[in-house]
């Protein structure tokens, strides 16, 4: 997800959620308000990413006498193909992760 949209959707729905008008913001001039949708939705699916979701197709990977390693599979969000011994979250769109049975 791009920060700076998410920055500014941040921004926007702020300066709604104190009843101000945002004056300074770059998109006065050609707002119409109908971008409170699109700043929702983004502001949605930021908020989506931090609820941990289980990797698909999960596979456990042991060493020679049948410890486990480490996990891997693919991010539910975008499909990139994740390990559990680097991060609680995809390194690819920040999707937290969970990796219990």
């Amino acid at each position: 997800m791009d920060e700076k949209k998410v920055r500014e959707a941040i921004y926007c729905m702020k300066s709604f959620a104190d009843d101000t008008v945002c004056e300074e913001c770059d998109n006065y001039d050609g707002c119409d308000h109908t971008m409170v949708a699109d700043n929702a939705k983004t502001a949605i699916e930021a908020l989506e990413k931090q609820l941990a979701k289980k990797p698909e197709m999960r596979t456990a990977y042991n060493d020679f006498v049948g410890r486990l390693i480490c996990y891997k599979g693919f991010c539910p969000s975008c499909g990139g193909v994740v390990e559990s011994y680097r991060n609680e979250s995809c390194h690819h769109c920040t999707q937290m992760l969970d990796w219990s049975e």
